[in-house]
């Protein structure tokens, strides 16, 4: 079949969304000598020019298919191993299955869908890891300039990049993709960056034979938050209070936390209160995301709990991204971490039948109060239904206000119209369940 049915078999047409550290690090690689020249000087352009003109085109294309896998990313998805699966045995059954994505790479065809196509694996025997690289298409609008006084809409399709890692040594997989921006996307057709994760996640998981869930995260950065020596902070929190709403407090990067940040402020209010008792209260509380300051890393984190694989967002810092402060913060994160006692679904069990009647119950506030996951927590409030202590409400899932629609937990989807529209005049597809949030209901038995 001829080239020009890929997208990305030559390097030419791959590098062309790579960054520019992308690009040095695929001439460094494939070019020796005087052809390196000074690389931290030349241009995003000049590079391309250059990797066109040395080297054999298959190399070239193989050393950036690879490069991909490994360039840290800003969206990631963090899943635990529910079973124990050894480096040995993971690496034996890629040698087996994907002998030629080992040695070599799949191209992207230019008529291929939304569905991920699995291009590469690296398997990393000094770190225990192994790397499953899958790229699809996503398409949007973007506006293009046809002359100085007008501009069309013209649609795209753009090749996008998605990574499983499987770390052996710390039990999790996380999945890793630099995100895109679907504007002017019928809602129809967009894809969620959360779907794109349990796909990835659950592709790898048939291919290699393990079971994942998402990793409890939760308990692991309260823990990383009450030791001195870690030196994380949480800057910010979207914090959920049982009885409903929601409670932003941003302290802009204070690395003094959150904890510290509000005793301050009460106190000038001259509310008096101990920063152990705010540390107390935020640790017990359930929390829709957390932004943590990494000091000795220079990276700031937001993890995200509205599904049931926690996301977790990176920003890099003045020095750019680097995927050791990936592997270290994960690191970090799978030690602090500590798996539910065996009687913690007994305890949200009991924790449903003691709350009062009328009172809204959310998957996310019991999964972090018992430190079991969503999935566990879901499975113990469908439970608590066929035992008539709750009833099921929903609401539209979103933090925006809502033109000529109160946004309260409702008893029915019928009660729902098919679309709504927010403060910023973006329709929300109500048709599609995805777009309601779920929680239930204490009642009367």
């Amino acid at each position: 079949m001829s080239s020009h049915n890929f997208l990305d078999e030559r390097v030419e047409a791959l590098a062309r969304d790579f960054t520019l550290h992308q690009l040095r690090e695929v001439l460094a690689t494939v070019s020796v000598g005087s052809e390196r020249g000074s690389l931290q000087s030349k241009t995003k352009e000049q590079i391309l020019g250059q990797l066109g003109r040395i080297g054999d085109a298959r190399k070239k294309a193989l050393v950036a298919h690879r490069l991909e896998a490994l360039t840290p990313y800003k969206h990631l998805y963090i899943y635990a191993l529910k079973t124990s699966a050894d480096y040995e045995r993971v690496s034996t059954e890629c040698r087996k299955r994907f002998p030629q994505l080992l040695s070599d790479f799949s191209p992207l065809r230019s008529d291929f869908g939304t569905e991920l196509h699995l291009q590469l694996c690296l398997l990393d025997d000094a770190h225990k890891r192994a790397f499953f690289k899958f790229a699809h298409l996503v398409e949007s609008w973007e506006t293009v300039s046809t002359s100085q006084s007008e501009r069309i809409q013209k649609r795209v399709r753009k090749r996008h990049p998605v990574v499983t890692t499987l770390y052996l040594s710390l039990g999790i997989a996380v999945v890793s993709f630099p995100g895109f921006t679907q504007v002017g996307a019928d809602f129809k057709n967009r894809l969620t960056y959360a779907a794109i994760g349990k796909e990835a996640g659950a592709l790898v998981a048939a291919l290699i034979g393990v079971d994942l869930q998402g990793l409890q995260v939760k308990t692991a950065i309260e823990s990383l938050l009450s030791d001195p020596t870690a030196q994380v902070f949480d800057i910010k929190r979207s914090i959920l209070p049982q009885g409903g709403g929601k409670i932003v407090v941003d302290s802009w990067g204070d690395d003094s936390g959150l904890a510290k940040f509000l005793t301050k402020y009460l106190r000038e209010g001259d509310v008096s209160v101990e920063s152990d008792k705010v540390r107390n209260l935020l640790q017990s509380g359930a929390d829709d995301d957390i932004w943590l300051l990494w000091r000795k890393l220079d990276l700031l984190t937001r993890f995200g709990f509205r599904e049931t694989v926690p996301e977790v967002l990176v920003f890099w810092r003045e020095a750019g991204p680097d995927s050791t402060k990936i592997d270290q913060f994960l690191e970090a994160l799978t030690a602090y971490h500590s798996a539910a006692p065996p009687e913690a679904t007994l305890a949200a069990s009991k924790e449903i039948e003691d709350t009062p009647t009328g009172s809204i119950i959310t998957p996310i506030a019991l999964s972090q109060h018992h430190r079991i996951t969503l999935d566990e927590a879901l499975r113990v409030l469908i439970s608590a239904i066929h035992r008539n202590l709750v009833e099921l409400r929903f609401r539209v899932r979103t933090d925006s206000m809502l033109d000529n629609f109160q946004n309260i937990w409702r008893h029915n989807l019928a009660d729902f119209p098919d679309t709504v529209t927010d403060e910023e005049g973006n329709a929300i597809d109500l048709r599609d369940h995805q777009n309601l949030e779920v929680a239930f209901e204490r009642v009367t038995q």
